[in-house]
């Protein structure tokens, strides 16, 4: 179950890292269903580098424009989760990302991670005992990508600050939010939760090819994040002595 914002349902991407993810276990063997609130049809991705054809499911979690939880007008990923008591299908594995627009709207740090931790500990609460949370680190961003500046500069503009203001402060948002996360999960995990941390942006080696527009990752990024999940769910299954 892959839940998040739309860096998981795939901006202008569609299958995002998910396809990758699943083409990648089911190579190593493993029988995968995919599950969440989009229950969507098998669907196909032409990797023409690789000269292989992708078929995936795309049953996800992924929400465009998403927050952790509501707020003004936002809608939230936690009361989603509520309404359509979809954790009540019984997940084995569960990868959450999100956080990335409560930053990009300038939304309350300390309310953030209030709100993170609302959120991983009902999915923890509604999950089997048998099934693993992993939680990742959200998407640094290339300030310097034309798309995502045009949309920057307008945001700065409201605010009233310089550019290079503005840019560490989303930098710090972005490091502050990060680094709390992973210590909470963490602490989390020390204390027996079935949860694990992760940070798909090891997987990133060069944002500048990598993310179509300063945010959302490209077929190249996805596979990349895709190819870094499948290295971390495999050696988990490997872990727990999972039979293929």
């Amino acid at each position: 179950m892959c839940i998040g914002d739309s860096i998981t349902d795939g901006y202008h991407v569609p299958g995002s890292y998910r396809k990758f993810l699943y083409h990648g276990l089911i190579k190593k063997g493993y029988k995968i269903k995919m599950i969440g609130t989009k229950n969507k049809f098998t669907s196909k991705y032409i990797d023409e580098k690789a000269g292989e054809i992708i078929k995936y499911e795309d049953d996800n979690i992924g929400y465009n424009g998403f927050t952790i939880k509501s707020y003004r007008n936002k809608r939230g990923i936690y009361e989603l989760l509520k309404e359509t008591k979809c954790l009540s299908k019984n997940p084995d594995i569960i990868i959450l990302q999100i956080g990335t627009n409560n930053i990009l709207d300038n939304h309350y740090p300390e309310g953030n991670i209030e709100d993170f931790n609302i959120l991983i500990d009902y999915i923890l609460d509604n999950i089997p005992s048998t099934s693993m949370l992993f939680v990742t680190e959200i998407l640094l961003i290339d300030f310097d990508n034309n798309i995502f500046l045009s949309y920057f500069l307008n945001y700065i503009r409201m605010q009233n600050i310089d550019l290079e203001q503005a840019k560490n402060n989303f930098n710090n948002s972005i490091k502050y939010f990060n680094s709390e996360i992973i210590s909470n999960v963490k602490n989390k995990s020390k204390m027996g939760r079935n949860i694990r941390p992760a940070n798909v942006n090891l997987a990133l080696t060069d944002i500048k090819t990598q993310l179509e527009d300063g945010i959302h990752p490209n077929n190249i990024g996805y596979k990349a994040i895709g190819e870094y999940w499948v290295e971390i769910i495999s050696n988990y299954l490997n872990e727990i002595n999972y039979k293929k």
